[in-house]
């Protein structure tokens, strides 16, 4: 697939938090980013969001 459809079809998830207080074992989660919950703030992830469209036409993102 050519560049331009890829970018046109891209809807990046976003994460506006890190870390996971449960530890399941089919998730590495926890591992990664720790088990202490760190949200991002509001005009963090509003700048992010803004970016990933001012750069790649993004209209929309899946927050997890």
């Amino acid at each position: 697939m050519p560049t331009e459809q890829r970018i046109k079809y891209f809807h990046p998830a976003s994460s506006d938090s890190r870390g996971c207080p449960q530890a399941c074992d089919f998730c590495g989660v926890s591992a990664v980013s720790g088990r202490r919950v760190r949200h991002f703030s509001v005009p963090y992830v509003m700048r992010w969001i803004r970016a990933l469209h001012a750069e790649f036409g993004v209209r929309w993102t899946a927050s997890d």
